[in-house]
């Protein structure tokens, strides 16, 4: 577990530093509208490719060791259903722009967005059948290099070709282009286990792939309306602020509310991308007491290790959105959006990857269709009722209710189906130490507004934060050494 867990961490670290960073550079080098453009076109693209593609990788991942023995039809599968797919987003995109009608500008951001989702998706495919075979080496080693050639290539083609937004559109396709030959190269001409050869000669019946095929409608089907609805939550706000505000509104939402999700869902990928391919082979195995104690200290290091980092977010927005966003974005909105939004991401973070595994789990994916559908609905209409009166804060206060809503149902739900084991007495006490550091934070921290200041007072957390993880030192060791 623990060397699993120490590649998966530069794996997600190493990008988040990056990805910092990236915002860092965007928030300088784009202007409100660029930006806000791309997160408008960005959003669009994300919330149709996840409803289309999204289903095809979870039903991979879990049934990848399950056909092991059959890898040929297993990839012939993938390719197939891949490329149907991929021709039906194809023709919706082409509709889709020209029904509405976008200017110049939106119309090249969305042609460049559909060759951007073809290599995204695949980069997506490759790196989860990584992640299905515990090569968290691998895996690590494409999630530093794509962030980083994606930042390298953006401030070339701004700073050299003078180009604007699609500059990122441009990176993305490279970058995934670069790692998915990379991956063909290294595991299909190379791989001793993998003929090229073999591959296309092998013959299969149409039998053989309704067969795999049932499994994955039965199992990811249900899981496209629990994409269309978590998107529409989490990207339905961009657009209704893009019609209802101004492209200038939908940048200063982004890269505030990006920054703080992106921070706090990576940590729980982390930890998700370690403990998950674990308790889903248990699952599988049915070793019942072995899998209440994996899920157990899955929760309890979810809560320890997470929990900090949305505390930090909270208490320090105000020198994050002054020292990364920048002038242009330095607001008391920009603020609250951070701070709320770190609040919603942890409620959505424990739903996702905690709670809506009793669902997977459980193989009644279906099930996990009623609360996200629910806080999509939810979050739609309080969108066009809480922007208008709030403005781009009111996008986080619809977001966080939403996201509350539908992890009280999951929660209800799922729990019957395949129960998610919680260690009460640990969680208590975890949540207990931390509000009381918290407590003692804010009354010793100094309140001078200076970058020296900052690192002082963040100084002074860590210290906290390590004095607690101290404290749980005998189960955080048991649990990284099981």
């Amino acid at each position: 577990m623990l060397r699993h867990l120490l590649n998966y961490i530069p794996g997600k670290l190493l990008p988040g530093i990056i990805s910092f960073l990236s915002i860092y550079i965007f928030a300088r080098i784009f202007t409100q509208e660029e930006y806000g453009n791309y997160s408008f076109v960005f959003a669009q693209l994300t919330l149709i490719s996840a409803v289309l593609f999204s289903w095809i990788r979870l039903s991979a991942f879990r049934f990848f060791n399950i056909y092991n023995t059959q890898r040929y039809l297993f990839i012939k599968y993938l390719l197939i259903v891949y490329s149907v797919v991929f021709v039906f987003f194809l023709a919706i995109i082409i509709v889709y722009i020209q029904v509405l009608n976008f200017n110049r500008d939106i119309s090249i951001l969305f042609i460049l967005g559909i060759i951007m989702v073809l290599f995204t998706v695949s980069y997506d495919q490759i790196v989860s059948i990584l992640r299905a075979d515990l090569n968290s080496k691998m895996f690590a080693y494409y999630e530093i290099i794509k962030p980083t050639l994606k930042v390298a290539l953006i401030l070339v083609l701004v700073l050299v070709f003078n180009l604007n937004e699609t500059a990122v559109m441009y990176a993305l396709i490279i970058s995934h282009l670069i790692l998915i030959s990379h991956f063909i190269l290294d595991n299909f001409k190379r791989s001793s286990s993998f003929s090229m050869r073999k591959f296309r000669t092998t013959k299969f019946t149409k039998k053989d792939y309704l067969a795999i095929n049932k499994e994955f409608l039965y199992y990811g089907l249900p899981l496209t309306f629990s994409f269309l609805f978590a998107n529409i939550t989490s990207t339905s706000d961009r657009i209704i602020i893009k019609y209802l505000l101004d492209a200038e509104s939908v940048a200063k939402y982004t890269l505030a509310y990006d920054l703080t999700s992106f921070t706090i869902t990576n940590v729980f990928m982390i930890l998700n991308f370690t403990f998950i391919p674990v308790i889903i082979k248990l699952v599988d195995s049915d070793r019942i007491s072995l899998l209440k104690q994996k899920i157990l200290d899955y929760l309890n290091l979810l809560l320890l290790v997470v929990t900090p980092v949305v505390i930090f977010l909270v208490l320090f927005a105000q020198q994050l959105t002054e020292y990364i966003l920048g002038d242009q974005y330095n607001s008391q909105d920009t603020v609250q959006i951070i701070q709320l939004i770190s609040i919603s991401t942890f409620l959505a973070g424990i739903k996702a990857y905690f709670f809506d595994f009793s669902f997977q789990f459980g193989k009644k994916t279906k099930n996990q269709i009623y609360p996200i559908m629910i806080g999509g609905i939810i979050n739609i209409i309080l969108n066009f009722i809480f922007i208008p009166k709030f403005g781009i804060v009111g996008a986080v206060y619809a977001t966080g209710i939403s996201y509350s809503i539908a992890l009280i149902i999951s929660i209800l739900l799922g729990q019957k189906i395949f129960k998610m084991y919680i260690d009460y007495k640990t969680s208590f006490q975890i949540i207990l130490g931390y509000c009381t550091i918290t407590f003692i934070f804010v009354l010793i921290r100094f309140n001078q507004n200076s970058f020296g200041i900052f690192i002082l007072n963040v100084s002074i957390y860590l210290i906290l934060i390590l004095f607690i993880l101290f404290l749980f030192r005998k189960k955080l060791i048991k649990i990284l050494k099981g």
